[in-house]
């Protein structure tokens, strides 16, 4: 997952990690909260669902948007995709330790954090630059 990861962010020490059979989650600081280009971001849903059907990911910003509710809007836009986004946070779940739950809940209705998702590794990502955090979860395919 690091490896997969240090593509995309410029990851720190690992916070915590926790890899079972159904699922895995990692909470990791990061030197730098810049989105590196491997990972295409998009301010708008439209533009999202298209990137990440063409490339297999993408990074959803919106300023005004936590997260939580950038997934309720985009499965109300493309179901399949919000309900894999959504899926990925449920199931990853299973997987987190209190610091990871800490540090994924307070990410997720933050409007300054970032949004991740990438197809490949089912991972849904969330990038909180308020407290200089990457969280991810995955569920189902691990």
């Amino acid at each position: 997952m690091r490896t997969q990861l240090s593509q995309w962010f410029a990851l720190g020490e690992t916070l915590s990690f926790v890899s079972e059979q159904e699922c895995a989650a990692g909470a990791f600081r990061l030197v730098d909260t810049q989105v590196n280009s491997a990972m295409p971001i998009v301010d708008n849903l439209p533009r999202a669902a298209r990137v990440i059907t063409d490339r297999g990911r993408m990074a959803y910003k919106d300023n005004d948007v936590s997260p939580d509710q950038a997934m309720i809007d985009m499965a109300n836009r493309d179901r399949s995709l919000g309900m894999q986004m959504r899926q990925a946070g449920l199931e990853g779940r299973f997987c987190m330790d209190d610091t990871i739950e800490s540090a994924f809940s307070y990410a997720l209705v933050n409007p300054a954090s970032i949004l991740a998702f990438d197809m490949e590794m089912g991972a849904l990502i969330i990038l909180d630059p308020t407290q200089n955090v990457l969280v991810v979860a995955i569920g189902g395919q691990v």
